[in-house]
């Protein structure tokens, strides 16, 4: 019995110290590389941006952020989803900003999906059927069916952040945008 203790705990705390210093920081390099994809900028080297660009704020934001999203499903499940639902854009914030403090972070992504939960339950649920398929396949099909749903939640977050600028609600260089404050419209070169 003691050997069984002697393997498991440590294995736990490997599990543990993996899930919380290493597993966020490939979150939000994944959702970097998904993000610049969507504007061709493609480099597999985002993946990692995550352990670069301020870990240890990254980490931070995370960890506080999952701890509050599992007191709201102690309380019952549904105002765990919601609290999940409400969340769902920090790891994309924080790929475009990971300096930004964790209530901010939070905070951005409660205005962005403000009114639009219900709808962003109903599009994660629209991928039931991919993750059935994907069992059929002893697993196997899940390799081509992540990538397909983080790209289709980056596109989510980008709609749902460019709405939140040209509404005035987010500022797009707390996200570290470079947005023209005021573009000059093109003039016209007619030569006759």
């Amino acid at each position: 019995m003691p050997l069984i203790f002697i393997v498991i705990i440590p294995l736990l705390m490997l599990w543990l110290a993996y899930s919380i210093f290493v597993v966020p920081a490939f979150e939000i390099g994944e959702s970097r590389f998904y993000v610049h994809n969507r504007f061709r900028d493609m480099r597999f080297s985002a993946i990692f941006s995550g352990f670069t660009a301020n870990w240890l704020n990254t980490v931070v934001v995370k960890l506080i952020t999952n701890l509050i999203i599992f007191g709201w499903t102690l309380l019952f499940v549904i105002p765990g989803i919601i609290a999940t639902l409400r969340y769902s854009m920090v790891n994309y914030i924080l790929s475009d900003n990971p300096n930004l403090s964790g209530p901010r972070a939070r905070e951005i992504s409660n205005q962005l999906t403000m009114g639009e939960k219900g709808s962003i339950f109903v599009f994660g649920l629209s991928f039931i059927g991919w993750v059935l398929l994907c069992g059929m396949t002893f697993g196997i099909g899940f390799i081509f069916l992540r990538p397909y749903t983080r790209a289709s939640f980056a596109e989510l977050y980008i709609f749902l952040r460019d709405r939140a600028i040209q509404n005035g609600m987010l500022d797009p260089s707390e996200l570290g945008l470079n947005v023209p404050q005021n573009p000059v419209p093109p003039t016209s070169t007619n030569a006759y």
